[in-house]
């Protein structure tokens, strides 16, 4: 790889809450021991290639796992995830950091809503965060569309906060995020975010961390 050149691994540490989604019932604790199993394989992998990665964490996952929290903080970066998976308050931008700064005893610097929805960028500068990565700029049904929204990394132009959007394609924008990943030919998968990579210097990928 070109030194000139960067991955940007991102992972979502979460209580695995997808099954309310369709009206299934999960209890709290099997919600947080199916990400547990999730964040073993990964911590395992990225240890045995000597890889740094940032996981954007809620506060529901961080208070019930601070022995895991506090074993990610001397290697990876911590961001927020919010405080909870499922619902959001605006006063979940503070205490979110608070929580996990006060768990991990690290300055938390990003933020990243669930679902990537849209967020208050004043609030998110008031509370001290440096950059924001909830933008994936591109088009899904029933979720959003960000296709006029910058590719790459910018600066918000009301708060300067950096904005760090999830890599996609040159061009037609197709996402590279876990989904893609999870469900194209992964040759294609592998084109696409070589093709992003040599246009724009970095890519940025996220994943779930969850294990079925």
């Amino acid at each position: 790889m070109d030194s000139n050149r960067h991955i940007l691994l991102t992972f979502d540490l979460e209580e695995f809450d997808l099954p309310l989604e369709y009206g299934c019932i999960i209890s709290p604790e099997e919600q947080i021991n199916i990400t547990n199993q999730g964040i073993l394989r990964v911590n395992d992998l990225l240890e045995k290639y000597n890889i740094k990665a940032t996981y954007f964490v809620t506060s529901v996952y961080a208070l019930a796992n601070r022995s895991i929290i506090k074993q990610i903080c001397p290697i990876h970066e911590l961001a927020s995830h919010s405080y909870s998976h499922s619902q959001f308050n605006p006063g979940d931008y503070e205490m979110s950091k608070q929580i996990l700064e006060e768990i991990s005893q690290v300055q938390v610097k990003g933020f990243r809503m669930p679902r990537l929805a849209s967020v208050d960028f004043k609030e998110l500068k008031r509370c001290g965060y440096n950059y924001d990565s909830s933008l994936n700029p591109t088009f899904i049904p029933f979720r959003y569309n960000n296709l006029r929204m910058p590719r790459t990394l910018f600066n918000e132009h009301e708060t300067g906060l950096k904005i760090l959007p999830a890599s996609v394609s040159p061009v037609i924008r197709f996402p590279l995020f876990w989904l893609s990943f999870k469900n194209i030919p992964f040759p294609a998968y592998y084109n696409m975010c070589k093709t992003a990579i040599w246009k724009d210097s970095y890519l940025h990928l996220y994943f779930q961390i969850t294990i079925f």
